[in-house]
């Protein structure tokens, strides 16, 4: 499984397009531009990160969804890491044949609140291949908006590769946070909490398996989460291989955290801190700083941990 960047040429390869398209509805000021792929085949999968703190849970969704007539056979959920493509492989379902109002916001409850490990989770929606009839959306689709942060969604269009939309426009898929983990539900009795599993393979100084890109830059991305406990997603980019080490700062300058990665090839790569020196010792709450090195490049930021 693998993640590559979202691109005109690579889609025409497969005979897929997005459609970015705006769709009238009742009241023109109320038009929302609508995310679709066409043609649309069962199978095809869209999945929008929602951030959740450690100690946060998600109890369902709000979305603005394109055509009442359409119905998403799966909804899933798993958890990942910041910019990194999900695994499908691991991902639960949660919810079957959804269906949305009609080109309006919709919402749906989990039945069950969700929490991530890693302070990032996906929600999966997986696309029916529509035959039948269409309504004023003219097929199953997500709006979104113009955002000036980076999104990180990623399209499954070929049954078998993830591509991640680079772009600055944000799907209006939004998260409904529980009130408090199991609290209690509309019948007086306490919801279930499903902690969702970390992603199977990454260890501390583990690379994320099914990560793949081909980026423009050599570059540090930008930690997640950030303030971070106990763990922080360090990913990075390289537009050709090279050497690479990350080393974590304190504030005093004295190395706590090396993380001897060796050679890797052009791509999109992460690892992952705990928070913990070199020894395994348990680090103080605090600023703490991570720096890349690949070949002659240089980058630090900025780490917060807060407990």
């Amino acid at each position: 499984m693998s993640g590559r960047t979202l691109g005109p040429t690579m889609l025409a390869s497969l005979g897929v397009a997005i459609a970015l398209a705006v769709v009238a509805s009742a009241s023109a000021a109320d038009s929302v531009p609508v995310f679709q792929l066409d043609p649309l085949e069962a199978g095809m999968c869209v999945a929008i990160q929602i951030p959740v703190a450690p100690d946060q849970a998600v109890s369902g969704l709000s979305w603005y969804n394109n055509d009442s007539g359409a119905t998403f056979p799966e909804v899933l959920v798993v958890a990942g890491y910041h910019g990194i493509a999900p695994n499908l492989a691991e991902a639960i379902v949660l919810l079957e044949l959804v269906q949305g109002n009609e080109l309006s916001w919709s919402r749906v409850d989990f039945g069950q609140d969700v929490m991530s490990p890693t302070g990032v989770f996906y929600v999966i929606f997986r696309l029916p291949g529509f035959d039948g009839e269409q309504g004023l959306g003219a097929g199953p689709g997500l709006g979104y908006e113009a955002t000036d942060l980076s999104s990180s969604v990623f399209v499954k269009a070929d049954g078998e590769d993830w591509f991640r939309m680079v772009t600055d426009k944000r799907l209006l898929v939004d998260p409904v946070y529980a009130a408090g983990v199991g609290a209690k539900s509309a019948n007086g009795g306490k919801r279930t909490v499903l902690m969702l599993a970390a992603p199977a393979d990454t260890a501390e100084g583990g690379e994320a398996p099914w990560v793949a890109s081909v980026p423009v830059s050599t570059e540090l991305l930008a930690p997640y989460p950030n303030p971070f406990n106990p763990q922080v997603t360090i990913a990075y980019t390289l537009r050709e291989a090279a050497d690479v080490r990350i080393s974590v700062y304190d504030v005093g300058g004295r190395r706590v955290r090396s993380f001897d990665v060796g050679f890797k090839p052009a791509g999109q790569h992460a690892e992952v801190w705990y928070g913990r020196d070199d020894g395994g010792r348990k680090q103080a709450s605090g600023v703490y700083f991570v720096r890349l090195n690949a070949g002659q490049y240089e980058q630090t930021r900025r780490l917060l941990l807060m407990k």
